[in-house]
């Protein structure tokens, strides 16, 4: 008898080890698609945060959203660690196209590897650029004073004419003819840094022949993912290139 109870204590703590096993893989996995919330820094200047917003982003193929409701953003785990992964790095780049597309890059390299592999297409005689007008605004909506460059080149310090830390809306428009034939778009690119010398955080636009011009209010666009600042008074370098 005393074996007997012995068998059925062990069958019944297997099967506790095997449902708790089961329960355990379960539960790990409702919480890991659970939405995870973290508090972000406030500003006390309104001007320089974002304190309600959806944002949607690309990185490495994968597609990420989140919500930030006065300042708390909330996400699934997923994109948590993403963000955190994202928001530590100091030189990272925001590239956004003329179809409002997000997408981040770990390097300028790692940009230039995905976003320009087409640029040996795009030269004559497929199309030419006859004029680049790139409008920066000090005030949001393309408002207020204005500096503008209608060519290729870079500034390297902006604070030196009075502008770094001050641009709030930014406009980019060429002009040109373009040979429609079914390749890449003849495009201007525009790069505005974080910090002067080309340093830091970069954004980059892109405008293209035979489309609107791409404009964008900066106070709308996170410096980072999962930040409240963003890149309102923040450029203080920048280059456009072709």
């Amino acid at each position: 008898m005393k074996k007997y109870m012995q068998k059925i204590e062990l069958v019944f703590i297997c099967v506790s080890a095997i449902w708790g096993t089961s329960c355990s893989s379960e539960l790990e996995e409702v919480q890991s698609e659970a939405s995870m919330t973290r508090s972000l820094e406030l500003s006390k200047d309104d001007n320089s945060t974002l304190k309600n917003y959806s944002w949607t982003f690309t990185y490495k193929g994968e597609e990420y959203s989140y919500e930030v409701m006065d300042g708390k953003m909330t996400c699934d785990e997923r994109t948590y660690k993403i963000v955190d992964l994202l928001s530590a790095n100091p030189n990272l780049v925001t590239f956004i196209d003329a179809n409002d597309k997000v997408v981040y890059y770990d390097t300028r390299a790692d940009y230039e590897l995905a976003e320009n592999s087409d640029k040996q297409l795009l030269e004559y005689p497929y199309g030419e650029i006859k004029s680049i007008n790139l409008s920066l605004f000090e005030d949001k909506k393309y408002r207020g004073h204005v500096l503008v460059y209608d060519r290729e080149g870079s500034d390297a310090n902006l604070h030196v004419k009075g502008w770094g830390d001050r641009i709030s809306s930014v406009k980019l428009d060429i002009t040109g003819e373009e040979n429609h034939a079914p390749l890449p778009k003849i495009r201007v690119e525009a790069t505005f840094y974080e910090d002067i010398q080309f340093g830091g955080h970069q954004l980059v636009f892109t405008a293209y022949l035979d489309m609107a011009a791409h404009k964008r209010d900066l106070r709308d666009i996170p410096l980072g993912p999962g930040v409240s600042g963003n890149w309102g008074d923040r450029i203080s370098s920048l280059k456009i290139n072709k």
